[in-house]
């Protein structure tokens, strides 16, 4: 009986030795970084997921994997970040431009999609929308800045005239608005600014020059931004005001992690197939902001800053 015990006792510790080096690479393989981002059903819950799932894809080998976590706004996440109780974080670029400086240990990696500024009109004629024209607006909270500067040139109170609607009921917003001007931050093209552009009288217009220079001077992590021409069917390339979320990490994770992040990104982005929220991100947007925001070393080289 002793000699089958022992006999056994051998088999196990020899199946344990030959599996050891297995659970050191499950264990290097597994090893997690958590990626911050908004709320379910937010444009940065959806790219942490999708760059999550590209990260994993089969003949992708980074020796670690994304976590994404889902945390209310953007200050909590730079608040965990640094407290390192998160290694990433996407946070949008106002909170980029004006909080980043309070926090010297987050760095950036890279701007990311462009979220433009749609304007549709109801006015006539409908190519342009002129500083002083728009007598009501409709408009989600997230763009009280872009009301406030626009409040200050207009010869009416746009802000006691302006219906407010919180971003996440921007298709109930979109239905029948009976407004001059419906305002509202996305990505492009999106379904539901297709769906109300086939309906007569609604256009999807550019802000007049004198308007999109007071929004640029008063809100400096905005852009002006060329939206191609033909993104929606009949219409031309458009002059919209952009503002780009910003993918951040926290000092301490490695080099070879940030490189692998801009391998990913930009990879995917150029690849047959990208997915919807990487198809509109470009290195070059980051010329835009190399003077101001703090880029990781790594992404400086990477972009070849001066």
């Amino acid at each position: 009986m002793n000699s089958l015990f022992l006999r056994c006792l051998g088999i196990l510790m020899l199946l344990v030795w030959a599996a050891t080096p297995v659970l050191a690479q499950v264990s290097l393989k597994t090893k997690q970084y958590l990626l911050l981002s908004g709320p379910e059903n937010t444009a940065s819950h959806q790219f942490a997921e999708d760059l999550a799932e590209i990260w994993s894809m089969p003949g992708v080998s980074f020796g670690s994997d994304l976590q994404p976590v889902s945390v209310m706004d953007g200050v909590a996440r730079l608040e965990q970040m640094r407290d390192q109780r998160g290694h990433l974080a996407i946070i949008n670029g106002q909170e980029a431009w004006q909080l980043l400086p309070e926090y010297p240990q987050l760095k950036v990696v890279s701007v990311l999609w462009p979220n433009v500024l749609y304007l549709i009109s109801r006015l006539q004629p409908p190519q342009i929308v002129p500083l002083t024209a728009a007598r009501t607006v409709r408009a989600p909270l997230q763009a009280l800045e872009v009301i406030r500067a626009w409040d200050e040139q207009s010869p009416v109170s746009l802000l006691q005239e302006t219906n407010w609607f919180h971003q996440k009921e921007t298709i109930q917003a979109l239905e029948g608005f009976k407004e001059d001007v419906f305002l509202s931050w996305g990505s492009y093209p999106l379904q539901e600014i297709r769906a109300l552009l086939n309906f007569p009288g609604y256009y999807l217009t550019e802000a007049q020059d004198t308007l999109q220079k007071v929004w640029t001077q008063q809100l400096p992590w905005t852009r002006s931004y060329t939206l191609p021409a033909e993104t929606y069917a009949g219409q031309p390339a458009l002059q919209l005001l952009a503002e780009f979320p910003v993918l951040v990490v926290h000092e301490t994770v490695p080099d070879s992690l940030v490189n692998n992040l801009l391998r990913s990104l930009f990879g995917h982005a150029e690849s047959s197939n990208p997915r919807f929220l990487f198809r509109n991100l470009s290195p070059q947007h980051n010329l835009l902001y190399q003077q101001k925001l703090p880029y990781h070393p790594v992404a400086r080289r990477f972009y070849r800053f001066p």
